[in-house]
C-alpha cells in the first residue's frame, strides 16, 4: 500500500534558504495497515537517501511503518539548534529563538510532555522536515532500555527505561537495547 504524498514527502528536507514547504507544525498521519508500508530509506550514517520507490542500496535502511502496530503521526519542524539531530534522537521546542515550539533541537533529560518528536533521519541545522510524533519508530536508547518498559528522556537525545510508574513517559519499548545509543523501536506518544 503506498504512503499518499502531501505536497512533497516525508523524506523531504528542505534548507532555510529555501524556506518551509508546510506551516510548522503541520500534522500528518500515515494510517495502519496489515502490510509494512516502506516510507523512505536512510544511508546507514542515518542520513536521507531516497523515497519509496528508491533503488536502495544495500546498506540503506528503510524506514517503515510496521505492519499491525498503528498509524503514526508526524509533524513538520525547523532545526535551529546549531547541531545535527540525528536519526533516533529525542527533540524539544529549540531555545534559540523564544516561542517558537515547532524550532526544535535535540532534548535531555526533560519532562516528557516537552518531547516535540523523535526524528527518523538527521535533520541537520537550518533545515525543515518531518518527525515522528506518534507510533511506531525508532529511538536512540542509553543502554539501560528493556523491551516492553515505558521510556522517558534521557540525556543527549537518548531515552532510558521509567523504572517507575510515571505518567508522562514518552512511549514503550518494543526491543532490549544493545547498548548505549542504539537505535530501539518503540511505539512512541510525543506530546510537547
Amino acid at each position: 500500500m503506498p504512503v499518499p504524498t502531501i505536497g512533497g514527502s516525508l523524506h523531504t528536507v528542505r534548507t532555510a534558504a529555501q524556506g518551509p514547504q508546510h506551516a510548522l507544525g503541520t500534522q500528518y498521519v500515515v494510517g495502519a495497515s496489515t502490510l509494512d508500508q516502506t516510507l523512505y530509506y536512510v544511508t546507514s550514517a542515518g542520513v536521507v537517501a531516497g523515497g519509496p520507490v528508491y533503488d536502495a542500496a544495500a546498506t540503506d535502511v528503510a524506514v517503515i511503518l510496521p505492519a499491525n502496530m498503528g498509524e503514526q503521526v508526524w509533524i513538520y519542524v525547523f532545526n535551529d539548534s546549531t547541531a545535527t539531530l540525528q536519526r533516533g534522537a529525542t527533540t524539544k521546542a529549540s531555545e534559540v529563538v523564544a516561542a517558537t515550539p515547532y524550532h526544535v533541537g535535540v532534548a535531555g533529560a526533560i519532562n516528557a510532555s516537552e518531547i516535540v518528536g523523535v526524528c527518523q533521519h538527521d535533520l541537520a541545522d537550518d533545515e525543515y522536515g518531518w518527525i515522528l510524533r506518534k507510533g511506531p519508530g525508532e529511538v536512540l536508547a542509553d543502554g539501560s532500555v528493556t523491551a516492553f518498559s515505558a521510556i522517558e528522556p534521557a540525556a543527549a537525545g537518548t531515552v532510558t527505561d521509567a523504572g517507575a510508574v510515571v505518567d508522562s513517559g514518552v512511549g514503550v519499548a518494543m526491543d532490549t537495547d544493545a547498548g548505549a545509543s542504539t537505535l530501539v523501536t518503540a511505539i512512541l506518544d510525543c506530546r510537547g
